[in-house]
């Protein structure tokens, strides 16, 4: 290159480009608008979602429409289907006999003093804890403390807040073997000595 042309470049300045360098466009911020009702209300879902009511069906339709449903299907569609669709577990309406446990349980009932007696425990009588199902009374041993029971055969009871009673078997956690604490404090004792 000669020096003519060098200093041709240096005084004249570049040439501009006919296009314009692409930019990304900007984004439109979307327009709000006010709502006549309360924010999180029914009305106010409805207008922001457009959604549809639910449908008001009772359980003998829904059972109905279930049952015709899967009678359309094709015997690989059903296959399919029940292969696919979760298990739900199902609720227990039936109710737990404790009296009826008990005595498979060794216990003997005796209905005019309403105690209890097991062989295991000879000549110890115990109270019972009676359940009212359904108009009828249920009797099952009962004991509180694990003094009482040492072996975890009666039965004793919990409230919840709602008044519900649950009648459980008294199948001790023996503390000092199954859990830390009680292998602590037997350590201890044992240190202690």
């Amino acid at each position: 290159m000669s020096s003519q042309q060098r200093n041709n470049k240096r005084n004249n300045p570049r040439k501009k480009r006919k296009y314009k360098k692409w930019k990304q466009p900007k984004k439109e911020r979307p327009k709000f608008w006010k709502s006549e009702y309360v924010v999180g209300s029914k009305e106010w879902v409805n207008q922001v979602y457009q959604l549809k009511p639910k449908r008001k069906v009772s359980k003998e339709t829904k059972q109905r429409e279930i049952k015709d449903f899967l009678k359309s299907l094709s015997q690989e569609e059903y296959d399919l289907y029940m292969k696919n669709t979760p298990i739900k577990p199902s609720v227990k309406e039936r109710y737990v006999d404790h009296q009826n446990m008990a005595e498979r349980l060794g216990w003997v009932f005796f209905p005019e003093t309403k105690t209890w007696n097991h062989p295991t425990y000879k000549n110890k009588e115990f109270k019972s804890l009676v359940e009212v199902m359904n108009g009828y009374r249920y009797y099952s041993p009962y004991a509180e403390d694990s003094d009482e029971d040492p072996k975890g055969l009666a039965f004793n009871f919990e409230l919840s807040y709602s008044n519900e009673m649950r009648v459980y078997q008294n199948i001790w956690k023996l503390e000092d073997i199954h859990t830390r604490n009680g292998k602590r404090r037997e350590r201890f004792r044992k240190n202690k000595l």
